[in-house]
């Protein structure tokens, strides 16, 4: 009865994101999060100088990736790597799952390329098989269980609404007090001292979430700055 009742957990945990959550329609999934969504495209996978990991997204709409980006994650480890230093990768075809703590990038051959959580993915965890088995790792797979901050926006947009390209070198850990419209400042729209994750919609498809560990706090501002901060 156990075992089935897990089978059935993790069943409803695979299929209700793909349902409930689409990045073509008007809701992205900010302001409240749901766990375990999961989106297929082209993923670009990248090492930034200050450590994070940068994963960018361009969904396939139809069958087919339009060339835009439409997500970009960035995931802040706890200790900077030198075994991910000028990493660069790029996943044709992938299958992207995230929560608001977790993200992995799997490949087509449904072998694990990135695996990125803020805390050690335990055995009997749901998600288990897809952010802490390295069984179905593949060659050279980033995989780090212990991280500061992942962060989830929607890419930048200049005035006439064409899409910015992402700078992949950009922060979200802040040490400190920041100004007013900071991330981390006293005006936090969502999250605040003590909070350790949240999300805001801006309106026009604008937006982000933030999750932090390592203590951090979480404080989120329109369009684009959500991030963690002491």
């Amino acid at each position: 009865m156990r075992r089935l009742s897990l089978t059935l957990l993790l069943a409803l945990l695979i299929l209700l994101p793909a349902s409930s959550f689409s990045l073509g329609g008007q809701n992205k999934g900010f302001a409240a999060a749901q766990d375990m969504m999961s989106v297929t495209g082209n993923a670009a996978i990248r090492s930034a100088a200050n450590g994070n990991i940068v994963v960018i997204v361009d969904e396939s709409r139809d069958g087919a990736a339009d060339g835009v980006p439409d997500l970009v994650f960035r995931f802040a480890p706890k200790k900077k790597s030198r075994e991910y230093q000028n990493f660069s990768l790029d996943v044709q075809n992938a299958t992207i799952h995230f929560s608001s703590r977790r993200l992995a990038v799997i490949s087509p051959e449904g072998r694990i390329i990135a695996s990125l959580s803020l805390e050690k993915v335990q055995n009997d965890d749901p998600e288990f098989f897809i952010y802490g088995d390295r069984s179905k790792d593949s060659p050279g797979a980033i995989r780090i269980a212990r991280g500061l901050g992942l962060k989830r926006q929607t890419p930048k947009r200049a005035e006439g609404g064409s899409p910015l390209p992402v700078n992949v070198d950009e922060d979200f850990i802040f040490d400190g007090v920041r100004a007013q419209n900071e991330p981390g400042g006293a005006g936090c729209q969502s999250g605040g001292a003590g909070a350790t994750s949240c999300g805001i919609s801006c309106g026009n498809g604008q937006g982000c979430n933030v999750s932090c560990g390592g203590g951090l706090w979480a404080c989120c501002n329109c369009p684009h700055d959500c991030g963690c901060t002491r």
